[in-house]
C-alpha cells in the first residue's frame, strides 16, 4: 500500500512538471492605470502537443506572497493561446487609489483530460491618486439682501464609477463642507456631460460674503463612496444700509417726550435717531440709539418747543443715509423756562437786564445775581409783572452773572443758562466814553455784548487776522456769538457820527 502511494505522488509530480512545460504564460503589462482602473495584458504560448487553453486571467494582491487575500480576474471571450486582456472597470472589482499591486497572469491548460494552471512571473504596478470629478462653481446670480441663485458645472466624473449624489454647500467661512456649511441637493442628469446645475438659496444675511462649492458623491467600489468638492466661488449680499428707512412719524407728543416710529428696509434691525431744534442740520442734534427696534421714546425735551428728527439704519461698520425729516412741537410746559437774557443798558454802576418769558401768562420770576467770582446768594430776588431786573451800585470793570427762573404757582421753571456781562470804566473821560461803543467781555469765550450808550452808530465791520470780513452791518448788534467764527483775534471797526472807533477783541 505504501509503495502504491509513493508511485502515485511521483506520477502526479511528473504530470505537473510535464504539463507546465506545455505552455508559457507572460504578463505583458498594465495600461490605462488610474486610481481605480487598469487594463492588464497577457500572452500564452502552447508548447505541448494536444494542449489547449481552457481559461485565462490575472491575479492581483497587495503583498508579494499573494496569500489568501488576492483577487482573480478571468478574461472573457474564447479562451485560446496568444494575447489577451482584462479591463478593470466594473464597480465590484475596482482597485484602490495610490496602491502598489503585485500581479501575475495565469492560464488553465488542458492536456487530454487533465488540467493544469500555469503562471507568469510576478511583477508590480502602482495605481495613481484618485482623480476627482471635474467641477466648477459658476458665478452666482439674482443676488438680493437675503437670496441668491448659485450654479455649478460637472464636466467629467473622474475615477468614479458613477455619481450617486450632487449639490452645493455654502456658508460664510471659506471652503465650506457638509460639516461646516449648509448643503442643498441639485437635480439633473449626470450623463451627456458637461451638465450645469443650479440652486436657489434663501435666508441669507445682508452685507455678508458667502462661499459656495459644487459637490458630488461618487461610487468607487461596491461598498465605497467618496465626496468631492469643486474650487469655491463667492458672492456678497448687498448691505441693508444701502437703503434708507422710511415713513418716519411721531405720536404721543407730550411736554418733555415723544414717540418716533419708522419702517425698516429688508435686513435692517438697528437704527439711530437724531433729534434737535426744528430745522437743525444733521450732525448738530442729539443721537439716540435704537437697537433692534423700529420706534424710540425721546425724553428730556422742553415743553412748548419745536423739534426736527431723522432716522438712519446702522450696520456693522456702515450707516444708511438719513431719512427725510419729521417735525413736532411739544406741549407747553405749565412753567416754561425763560430765554433771551440780555442787557439793554449798561454803565459803570448800573445795568438793565431783560429776558423773554417762557409763555405769555408768566408774570413772576426769581433772579439770582452775583459777581462772577462769588457764589449766588441763598435767597433770590423776586421780580413781578415786567421781565426786567436793574441792579445798581455795581463796581466798574467787573464781571457779573445772573440766572432766572419763572414762578408759576405751584410750579417753577428750570433755571436759565447763566448769563454774564461786565460793567464799564468810570473816570474823567466819561463824556467821551459815552460817545463810544462799549464792547465786553474781552477776552471772551464767544458771547460778546455791545452797548452804544450815547454813540450814533453808522456802520460796523468785523475782520479776522487774515483780513477777511466776517460781519458787516449798518446796525450795532446788542450781542454777538463769535464762536461761529472760531477762536482768535478780531478787529472791530465802528463808524459813528463823531468818527471811527477801532477795537481788538480776543475769542478764547
Amino acid at each position: 500500500m505504501k509503495r502504491n502511494i509513493s508511485l502515485l505522488l511521483v506520477a502526479m509530480l511528473f504530470c505537473f512538471v510535464g504539463f507546465a512545460q506545455n505552455a508559457t504564460v507572460t504578463f505583458t503589462g498594465a495600461s490605462g492605470v488610474t486610481g481605480t482602473k487598469a487594463t492588464f495584458g497577457g500572452n500564452i504560448v502552447l508548447t505541448g502537443t494536444g494542449s489547449t487553453v481552457n481559461k485565462r486571467g490575472f491575479y492581483t494582491a497587495t503583498s508579494a506572497d499573494f496569500g489568501t487575500n488576492f483577487k482573480s480576474y478571468t478574461a472573457t471571450g474564447t479562451a485560446a493561446a496568444g494575447t489577451y486582456s482584462y479591463a478593470i472597470t466594473g464597480v465590484n472589482y475596482f482597485l484602490k487609489p495610490s496602491t502598489t499591486y503585485y500581479i501575475k497572469a495565469w492560464a488553465r491548460i488542458k492536456t487530454g483530460s487533465t488540467y493544469d494552471t500555469v503562471f507568469s512571473t510576478v511583477t508590480t504596478f502602482n495605481t495613481t491618486a484618485l482623480v476627482a470629478p471635474a467641477m466648477t462653481a459658476n458665478p452666482a446670480t439674482n443676488i438680493t439682501l437675503t437670496n441668491a441663485t448659485i450654479s455649478g458645472t460637472l464636466s467629467d466624473i473622474g475615477d468614479y464609477a458613477s455619481i450617486t449624489g450632487k449639490g452645493f454647500v455654502y456658508g460664510t467661512s471659506p471652503n465650506p463642507t457638509h460639516a461646516t456649511g449648509e448643503a442643498m441637493l441639485a437635480t439633473g442628469s449626470t450623463s451627456n456631460l458637461p451638465q450645469t446645475y443650479t440652486a436657489n438659496i434663501s435666508n441669507l444675511s445682508s452685507g455678508h460674503t458667502y462661499y459656495y462649492r459644487l459637490f458630488t458623491i461618487g461610487k468607487i467600489s461596491s461598498t465605497a463612496y467618496d465626496t468631492s468638492y469643486s474650487a469655491q466661488n463667492t458672492f456678497i449680499t448687498p448691505e441693508s444700509c444701502d437703503s434708507i428707512p422710511y415713513d418716519l412719524t411721531k405720536d404721543s407728543v407730550g411736554i418733555t417726550e415723544a414717540w418716533l416710529h419708522w419702517s425698516p428696509r429688508i435686513g435692517q434691525g438697528n437704527f439711530e435717531v437724531e433729534v434737535g431744534p426744528i430745522g437743525h442740520e444733521v450732525g448738530d442734534g442729539t443721537i439716540v440709539p435704537a437697537p433692534l427696534a423700529t420706534d424710540v421714546h425721546i425724553t428730556g425735551l422742553t415743553g412748548g418747543r419745536s423739534y426736527s428728527a431723522y432716522v438712519r439704519a446702522t450696520c456693522s461698520a456702515t450707516y444708511s443715509d438719513w431719512s427725510e425729516m419729521v417735525t413736532f412741537t411739544t406741549l407747553p410746559s405749565p412753567c416754561a423756562e425763560v430765554s433771551g437774557i440780555h442787557t439793554t443798558e449798561l454803565d459803570f454802576s448800573y445795568a438793565r437786564i431783560e429776558w423773554t418769558p417762557g409763555n405769555v401768562s408768566q408774570n413772576q420770576w426769581e433772579v439770582l445775581f452775583a459777581k462772577a467770582s462769588d457764589s449766588y446768594p441763598a435767597n433770590p430776588t423776586v421780580v413781578y409783572n415786567n421781565p426786567v431786573f436793574s441792579p445798581i451800585g455795581l463796581s466798574q470793570l467787573t464781571n457779573y452773572k445772573v440766572k432766572i427762573r419763572a414762578i408759576c404757582d405751584p410750579y417753577y421753571s428750570e433755571w436759565s443758562n447763566e448769563y454774564t456781562f461786565a460793567t464799564i470804566q468810570h473816570g474823567l473821560d466819561d463824556v467821551e466814553d459815552q460817545l463810544s461803543v462799549a464792547i465786553y467781555p474781552n477776552p471772551s469765550n464767544g458771547q460778546v455784548h455791545f452797548n452804544k450808550r450815547m454813540a450814533e452808530v453808522l456802520n460796523v465791520d468785523i475782520y479776522n487776522t487774515l483780513g477777511g470780513k466776517v460781519f458787516s452791518s449798518s446796525t450795532l448788534p446788542e450781542d454777538m456769538d463769535f464762536s461761529r467764527y472760531g477762536k482768535g483775534v478780531y478787529f472791530i471797526y465802528i463808524t459813528t457820527a463823531t468818527g471811527q472807533q477801532i477795537e481788538k477783541i480776543i475769542i478764547q
